[in-house]
Order: structure tokens, then C-alpha cells, then sequence
């Protein structure tokens, strides 16, 4: 017997849930973005009960291994799954990286320790490490995901990530700064400006609609947060000038709607700062404005509470303070 039900998720993405049971065997589920999806997913799975019964379910559990491949699971996780995360463009990426390497036309039957070890390391010959790690991270959620809610049964498999890269230790300096804004037109000058006086990700930024502005408290809400936890930011007087010089009454209430109307910030920033010969990338203005605030002697909870980081140990990859600029502060 198949039951769905229909799930609304906080992003506002609608998913169907779909249930089949079969006295003697454990419960199937699975989750879809629509519900044809799930009904026609439920008639394959009381097909596959079908011939559990007749063959032996860890027969028909061997059966299906080996007639799905990697690639057939990687984009049904695409398309089932990966809408719902929030950082959902870069896991297509990641995905269709992975669905075009030769290792996804294998069966899941033939997906080992060793495969998956032996493609990290042809991978670190022509990409960074951090490509890398984010590359195996995503399938192993895709083959968790099988094991545990598609009754798949693929065997736990562990490999060792690459060792994480160094975090980045670029601080814009006041030179570079004054020379990436002389540079920059008036819609990235504004960008600039608020990402070195907030430290707020570019995406969040991106996300900033005037609504969750208030000039006169000189605070700004981030609501959508890579963490998923919003909290609010003190303006500094330059960002607060920044802001009122900025016009209103875009589409969507954007802040920054130049670049959200198909304007690529990252791409246009990274252009411009590799014609100037600048090492920091757009993130590394958040490393920027943290750094600064550390060395004119803010706490680490006060830091917290502009960058929105969950604990320290995070937060102290953001800070690049030597022992000489501590001097002041400390008397």
C-alpha cells in the first residue's frame, strides 16, 4: 500500500513524501519535489516487493544496485533533494561535475571504498583540494540518502577527505582599498563599501531587501544567513552614508538590485581586482572588516554578533591581528 504526503518546507519549497508498506518487510520512503514523482517512484518500489517476495528481498536489493548507477542517483538527489538546500547552486555544480566524470556510469553495485578513493585522488592532480572535499562531501550525502530513505542497500563506505586548505589570510589593505574603489563603478563602490563595513557574504548582501534597513537604529537584518540563524548588524557611519546615497523602490525591494538583475557581482569584482593586481577576493572583504574591528579593540562576543559566527574557533579564522596592533588596545 503507497501513501503520500505533502510537506512545506520553511524556504517555501513543496516536497511529497511517499510511503510504501508490505507486512514482512520494512517500511520505503522517499521524498520528491513533485507528486507524480512520488506516485511513479511508489509503483517501481511495490514492483520491487513484488519480487522480494518471490526472490528474496536482499535479492532484489542486489537487482537494484546493480541497474542504477551512480549518475541515475546523483541526479535524482539533484533534482529530489539539493532544491532544498540552501547552497543549491553550488551542489548543481558540484553534481554535474561528478555526473560527467566516467566513475557515475557505474552501477551502485560497483561503487567501493576504492573507486571513490582512486577518483580524490585523480581529482587533486587538476583541482584544489577544497573542490575536492566539497566534490566527496556531496556524494556521500547522495549515497546516505539511499541507504537510509531510498532502501538502497549501498554499503557505508569511508574515504579520507583531502586535508583541508589553509584558510585564507588576505586582509585588503587601506591602499588597495583606496585604489579598488577609484577603480570601481558607482554599483560595485557600493557593494565594496557595505561588505568592508558589515561583513555580511556577498550572497547575503545579494539577499538585503531596504525593508530590513533601519537608517535611524543604523542596524540591518540579515534574514537569510549561511547558517541559517538571521541576526541583526550595527551600521557604521559609512555605511549608513553609503545607504542613504544609494537609490530606492527597485524590484523586490532589493539593496543591491543592480546585481541582482543579472549582473554578475563575483565576476565583475574578481575582473577588476585581477586587472589591479589585488590578491583578495569578494569574501576576503568580510576577513577585512573583522580584522579591522579586532584591532580598534572589539570583543570576540561583539564580533559574534556582526559576523554571526556560532563559535570562536570559526570566528578566529576571520582574524588576522598581530602583536603589534595589540599594543594600543591593551595599554
Amino acid at each position: 500500500m503507497a501513501t503520500f504526503t505533502k510537506r512545506t518546507h520553511q524556504n517555501g519549497a513543496i516536497s511529497y513524501q511517499a510511503k510504501v508498506r508490505r507486512k514482512g518487510f520494512k517500511t520505503r520512503s522517499a521524498t520528491f519535489s513533485n507528486l507524480p514523482d512520488a506516485k511513479a517512484w511508489a509503483k517501481v518500489a511495490q514492483r520491487e516487493l513484488d519480487r522480494a517476495e518471490h526472490f528474496g528481498e536482499e535479492a532484489a536489493g542486489k537487482a537494484a544496485l546493480d541497474r542504477t548507477t551512480l549518475g541515475d542517483l546523483l541526479l535524482r538527489y539533484k533534482r529530489d533533494v539539493t532544491p532544498q538546500h540552501r547552497g543549491w547552486k553550488q551542489e548543481i555544480s558540484v553534481i554535474k561535475n561528478l555526473v560527467a566524470h566516467p566513475m557515475a556510469g557505474l552501477p551502485l553495485s560497483k561503487i567501493s571504498a576504492s573507486v571513490i578513493a582512486a577518483y580524490r585522488d585523480e581529482r587533486l592532480r587538476t583541482a584544489k583540494p577544497g573542490t575536492v572535499i566539497r566534490s566527496i562531501t556531496v556524494l556521500n550525502m547522495a549515497l546516505n540518502k539511499a541507504r537510509n530513505e531510498w532502501e538502497l542497500p549501498v554499503p557505508p563506505i569511508k574515504v579520507a577527505k583531502p586535508k583541508s586548505p589553509p584558510s585564507r589570510d588576505q586582509v585588503l589593505s587601506p591602499e588597495d582599498e583606496v585604489r579598488l574603489l577609484a577603480a570601481a563603478s558607482t554599483e560595485l563602490q557600493w557593494a565594496i563599501i557595505l561588505a568592508l563595513e558589515t561583513a555580511a557574504r556577498q550572497g547575503e548582501l545579494l539577499n538585503l531587501r531596504w525593508r530590513d534597513v533601519d537608517l535611524k537604529k543604523r542596524v540591518m537584518r540579515i534574514t537569510e544567513a549561511k547558517n541559517g540563524h538571521p541576526r541583526s548588524v550595527p551600521l557604521s557611519s559609512r555605511a549608513v552614508a553609503t545607504l542613504e546615497a544609494m537609490p530606492r523602490g527597485g524590484p523586490n525591494d532589493w539593496v543591491l538590485a543592480h546585481w541582482r538583475a543579472g549582473n554578475s557581482l563575483r565576476h565583475v569584482y574578481l575582473r577588476l581586482k585581477d586587472r589591479l593586481g589585488i590578491e583578495c577576493v569578494f569574501h576576503s572583504l568580510r576577513h577585512t572588516c573583522l580584522t579591522r574591528l579586532a584591532k580598534r579593540g572589539l570583543s570576540a562576543p561583539m564580533l559574534q554578533v556582526i559576523s554571526g559566527h556560532k563559535s570562536l574557533a570559526m570566528l578566529s579564522k576571520y582574524l588576522h591581528v598581530d602583536a603589534e596592533s595589540l599594543v594600543d588596545v591593551i595599554g
